[in-house]
This record gives structure tokens, C-alpha cells and sequence, in this order.
């Protein structure tokens, strides 16, 4: 909005500065004559109202460029701010990540030595199942035999 304001009063500065050195040319220095100007909006009189109108467009071009200036100064301060915390948030969520992946690794490698000593404890296991079906089988082939002994 601002910069189609300051693009119109631009447009309109320079059509009644325009219209304005023009008549300075014209005049002659002793006379201050009457003169009629017509512009696409307005009917100025004399010289002075020209030229007090274009001292009230000149002072609106400045004041609205100065307020275009401002909202280009807080747009590219608040810009900052938001890349600032961009790249903050940014780095905390690298470092979790990172975090995440360490966490990750040693999970993996517990999971490892776990399936290891899994896998240790089962050859144990049938191990000692082996040697328990074979000691049953000899305690039964002593009692067996322990049995014929004492029949006979």
C-alpha cells in the first residue's frame, strides 16, 4: 500500500514540479501575474498555491517514503530474528539427532551382545541337557543292570 502511495505522489511531485518550473520560467521578474495551470486533478491559480502544493507533495513523498523505509527496517529485523531462531532450533534438533543416533549404536551393539550371550547360554543349555538324557540313561542301564544282579 505504501509503495503505491509513494508511486502516485511521485508521479504527481513530478508533474507539479514540472508545471511549476515552468512558470518560473514564464514570469518575469517584476510582475507576479495571475496564471491559470490545469493539471489532470486540479485547477491551481497562481504560483504560490503551486508551489505550496508541491511543498505539501514533496513533504507526503517524504513522509511516506521515511514509513516505507521503517516498515522495510522492522520487515528485515523481524527476517533476522526469525533466521536467528531458524538456525538455533536448527542446531538443537542436530545435536538431538545426534544424540538419538549415539543412543541408537549403543542399543544396537547392547542388542548384539545380548543375542551373543543368548546364543552362549543355549549351547549351554543343550549341553547340559545332553549330559542329563546321558546320565539318566546310565542311571537307568546301572539300574537295569543293578535289577538282573539281584534276579539272578
Amino acid at each position: 500500500i505504501y509503495e503505491q502511495r509513494l508511486g502516485y505522489i511521485n508521479k504527481r511531485f513530478l508533474i507539479l514540479q514540472t508545471l511549476f518550473n515552468r512558470q518560473l520560467l514564464s514570469l518575469s521578474s517584476k510582475h507576479h501575474t495571475t496564471i491559470a495551470i490545469q493539471t489532470e486533478d486540479e485547477q491551481y491559480i497562481d504560483l504560490s498555491l503551486l508551489e505550496r502544493e508541491l511543498k505539501t507533495v514533496s513533504t507526503e513523498r517524504d513522509l511516506l517514503a521515511h514509513k516505507l523505509d521503517q516498515e522495510y527496517e522492522q520487515s528485515k529485523l523481524r527476517l533476522e530474528q526469525s533466521e536467528q531462531k531458524y538456525k538455533q532450533d536448527f542446531v538443537v534438533s542436530n545435536e538431538k539427532l545426534s544424540m538419538m543416533q549415539l543412543i541408537l549404536e549403543e542399543n544396537s551393539n547392547k542388542i548384539h551382545s545380548y543375542e551373543i550371550i543368548l546364543n552362549e547360554k543355549e549351547k549351554q543349555l543343550k549341553d547340559l541337557t545332553e549330559k542329563w538324557v546321558h546320565e539318566q540313561q546310565k542311571q537307568s542301564e546301572n539300574i537295569d543292570s543293578l535289577k538282573q544282579e539281584f534276579r539272578v
